[in-house]
Parts: C-alpha cells; sequence; structure tokens
C-alpha cells in the first residue's frame, strides 16, 4: 500500500529544522511501562524521538516508511533503523514495550495501524502520540507577527486535509485504546530568522506551495517576515505546544 509521502523530497531541510523535546516528555514516556526491553518509534524520520529514548530502553527500533528520510537520521548503537510502513512492521507478535508517533500519525491509515499495535505490543505496553502547536513567537513585535499571519494565510490552505488532526489539537483523531492521563509539555527554540525561515520551508505545506509556484516566489513570500525581524543575528525564543496521547491495550 502507498504511503502519503510529503516529505522526502526534503528530508535533508527536513532534519535540519525540526525543534527538539523536551526531556521531561521522555521521562513520562518511561513511566508509562513497567519493562523497558524495546521500544518502536514508528514514522521517525530523523531520528530524533529514537534516540530520546535510548536512556530508557535498551534497544529501540525506529521505522520510517521514506528510505530518503533515514538517509538523514541521527546514528545512535541503540538505534536499529528500517524502512517500514506504519501498517506492515517487520517486529514479532507482543514484541515491544512502547510505541510511539511523533507528529505522524494523521498521515497513517489509522485502522490498519492500529491492528498493527495490537498485534506487535506486550499486553502490559502502552503507545503514545502527538503533534504539536503551530509555531508561536512569544515576544516578537506585532509587526513580525503579522508578517507571520501574512505567511500562513497564502501558504497553509496548501496543506494536505489531514492537518485538520493537528489544528484539533489530536483530539479528533481515532484513538482506541485505554486512555492515560497525560500532562501538557512545552517546546521552547532559541531561533535566528534564518533558521525560522527553514523550519518554515520544511513544512509539508509550504513545500506544496513550492512545487505550485516556484521557489522564487516563496522567497518572495518569506522577504517581508525576514525584514520584520529586524536582524539576522538576533535569537528569538520559538514555542510549540505538544498535544499528547497515551494509551494501553483493552
Amino acid at each position: 500500500m502507498a504511503f502519503k509521502d510529503y516529505f522526502s523530497n526534503h528530508a535533508e531541510i527536513y532534519a535540519q529544522h525540526r525543534p527538539s523535546y523536551p526531556l521531561e516528555l521522555f521521562d513520562y514516556l518511561n513511566s508509562l511501562v513497567t519493562q523497558h526491553q524495546i521500544a518502536w518509534d514508528c514514522a521517525t524520520g530523523n531520528g530524533q524521538v529514537a534516540v530520546g529514548l535510548t536512556p530508557y530502553f535498551n534497544q529501540v527500533y525506529a521505522t520510517d516508511a521514506s528510505a530518503q528520510q533515514l538517509a538523514y537520521a541521527i546514528a545512535h548503537p541503540q538505534v536499529q533503523y528500517s524502512v517500514a510502513t506504519a501498517e506492515h512492521s517487520p517486529f514479532p507478535d507482543q514484541s515491544i514495550d512502547l510505541i510511539t508517533v511523533g507528529l505522524a500519525l494523521h498521515w497513517f491509515n489509522h485502522e490498519l495501524f492500529y491492528q498493527e499495535v495490537r498485534r506487535v505490543l506486550r499486553s502490559d505496553g502502552a503507545i503514545a502520540v502527538w503533534c504539536y502547536s503551530d509555531v508561536e513567537l512569544p515576544t516578537a513585535s506585532p509587526a513580525l507577527q503579522e508578517r507571520l499571519a501574512d505567511f500562513r494565510r497564502l501558504v497553509y490552505p496548501y496543506f494536505a486535509p489531514e492537518i485538520e488532526y493537528i489544528w484539533n489539537r489530536y483530539e479528533t483523531i481515532p484513538f482506541p485504546f485505554v486512555e492515560l492521563e497525560t500532562p501538557q509539555f512545552l517546546m521552547i527554540a532559541d531561533w535566528t530568522v534564518d533558521h525560522f525561515i527553514g523550519y518554515l520551508q520544511s513544512l509539508s505545506g509550504t513545500q506544496r506551495y513550492r512545487e505550485h509556484y516556484g521557489s522564487e516566489k516563496l522567497n518572495e513570500l518569506a522577504a517581508p517576515l525576514v525584514a520584520a525581524w529586524n536582524n539576522s543575528a538576533t535569537r528569538l525564543p520559538v514555542e510549540w505546544k505538544i498535544y499528547l496521547r497515551a494509551g494501553k491495550l483493552e
């Protein structure tokens, strides 16, 4: 079955401009299970979640349907990468203690993926899935906020329909498990305008806009945002809220 691939063609820029997850998120994921032999990070992308799980698990398997994405994944001796779709993993029955899916569940065939979860997850295991909010610039000037709003207004209609799950904070995405209480986490970065623009350009909707209108038009859209930043060397706080759901088998 073909997977929805919106990232292979810009895998390098995607890997370079991911925000970092807080340590507290991994502490929480660790607390979900009593056994810590094997974790599976599904749709791992650049491997940042998989590597973040290594202090807690003996072995982390990280899969992605995109070989191009895995070409830029972070190497680690405890992480084994392989190309596989979410719906068809290479793992034995009841072999996984924890399954994680960061910012990818909305692309999956949910019914088939959850069949796979029930097959490979141990009876006392857990699954955790999350997305994160649209990027926020909490200390930005009104002018910069306006330019960012202009950029979104023109580019964001090019996101695929599945992104609606993110706008709804994953509250409407199917999740047929015994749900656990989850805390609120925040990602925080300190970025220059170049890094911020790189992040915006790595988004699937932005790439679809570029495919439609070309790179020159995309650069024209970004120019007012760059100008409103005032100084290319200036670093501004950047934030994302993490919307997390976790559960156990029934």
